[in-house]
Parts: C-alpha cells; structure tokens; sequence
C-alpha cells in the first residue's frame, strides 16, 4: 500500500462524512478497477475524490495481500521422476478452489496454494486503524523499558 492506515483512514472519514454514496459503491467496485497497476506512490494526502477513492481501494486490495497464507506441502513418493513436467489439479473444498501439485522433483510431491485471499470490508478500516495506534503506543512503551522489565511485561494487543 502507498500510504499506511494514518494516512488512508482520514481519507477515509473525510469520504465516509461528505460522500457516503461514493464509499458504497468503492466497496462494491473496489476490486474491478485499475488500484493493482504499479504506480510512484503520492508524496501528499490526495484531495480529489478519484485519487482518494483509488488510495483506500490501493490499502484494502494491500490489505488483503497482507493477510492472504501460502501453504507449501511436500510429500515424498516411490515414484522416479518423470521427463516432462506433470501437473495435477486437486479439488480442496466445495467451492471448486484447486492446488496445483507438480509431479516432477524426483521422488517428491509438492503443492503451493494461496489462502484467505477474501477481500477485506471497509468496515473494518477503524479496526485497522485502532490496532495500528495500539501498536505503536505498545512499541513506544517497549523503547522506554530495559530489558529486564520488557522481558517480564506482557505487551497484550
């Protein structure tokens, strides 16, 4: 994301209070549009509604990408390798979602997948910016204490 949730989240309210029609249909859309091409990120706050738009959707799209998991699994066969590459597709739910498993790394299988690639509501944007203040307040609680105390303190979130 070009700017961290204390720069999107004003951008945000100031959006949320003067257009809250628009901050629908940025959910609804938010995902469909341009937000993905690289990009020089801004070097000041936008004040144009498209510029903000495409900001929050730029930080929920970076959003999701933080919290999505990949999985590798490796599972050693009797098989020898074979000579071209083998690609085997496998069902893993309901929803017809496939892992794609390579068959040629001799003697052993292996799957990469990508999980919890859900994107992320607007309406945890305070949530992201409540956690953010809680973690910089804890950080700067931490650079405070000596070792010994920070050792024995429990910085919960």
């Amino acid at each position: 994301d070009d700017m961290d949730i204390e720069a999107v989240y004003p951008v945000y309210k100031l959006l949320l209070e003067s257009k809250p029609g628009v901050v629908n249909d940025l959910e609804q859309y938010a995902y469909l549009n341009n937000s993905l091409l690289p990009r020089e990120p801004p070097q000041t706050i936008p004040t144009e509604t498209a510029a903000q738009i495409e900001l929050i959707q730029r930080f929920m799209i970076a959003t999701t990408a933080k919290d999505c998991s990949v999985m590798i699994t490796f599972r050693e066969t009797d098989q020898s390798p074979s000579p071209l590459r083998t690609f085997i597709d496998i069902p893993t739910s309901e929803d017809k979602n496939y892992e794609r498993v390579v068959t040629d790394l001799a003697g052993w299988e292996y799957a990469i997948s990508i999980v919890d690639l859900d994107p992320k509501p607007l309406d945890k944007m305070q949530h992201y910016f409540d956690l953010d203040e809680k973690i910089a307040t804890k950080y700067s609680k931490s650079l405070s204490m000596d070792a010994t105390s920070y050792l024995g303190e429990t910085l919960e979130l």
